[in-house]
């Protein structure tokens, strides 16, 4: 699976290591849910992208965007070159 979209769907956390397994996943969008969290749900490195726009999250790990591209959060896009 190489893009996943979880849009739209409420949800409210998730569970550690969600992600893990899933190495050729790519592009995530989960925008528009209600997650405070998302420590520990992702066992890749390897996301270029990342949507989490309009999410309540109270905090993000520091390493945990090392692979990111492009990555939305709280209304703003973040490119790396």
């Amino acid at each position: 699976m190489v893009k996943l979209d979880l849009m739209n769907n409420e949800l409210t956390e998730l569970e550690p290591c969600t992600f893990c397994g899933l190495d050729n996943l790519r592009d995530l969008d989960m925008r528009n849910n209600k997650l405070t969290s998302i420590d520990g749900a992702f066992g890749t490195d390897r996301l270029t992208e990342l949507n989490l726009l309009n999410n309540p999250l109270n905090d993000i790990p520091p390493l945990f965007f090392y692979g990111a591209r492009v990555l939305k959060i709280n209304n703003k896009t973040f490119i790396r070159g």
